[in-house]
């Protein structure tokens, strides 16, 4: 059964959590944490958003955006995307 559709209102803030897969490490080395923060501000310009907060933890992240014009999907589409080939094609 698909999972019912996030609700988006424009203006309001979201905690958004990412997991690896079999709560393996998102991030290995230093390398890793810096590559992601990149990805983000590029995203943040992409994208306008409101970045309040952000937590990398080695296995998993939090960020808490804020919304303007359009809904977190996208954001969050292109930075897992490009960073899971980032991640792939260094670790194999």
């Amino acid at each position: 059964m698909p999972r019912t559709k996030r609700i988006w209102i424009p203006g309001h803030m979201y905690h958004i959590t990412a997991r690896e897969n079999r709560k393996s490490n998102l991030f290995r080395d230093r390398k890793d944490y810096q590559h992601y923060l990149g990805l983000l501000q590029i995203a943040m310009v992409c994208y306008p958003i409101p970045l309040h907060s952000y937590c990398l933890m080695p296995n998993h992240i939090h960020l808490l955006i804020g919304t303007i014009n359009h809904s977190p999907s996208p954001i969050m589409h292109y930075l897992h995307t490009v960073y899971a080939r980032y991640f792939n094609r260094k670790y194999d």
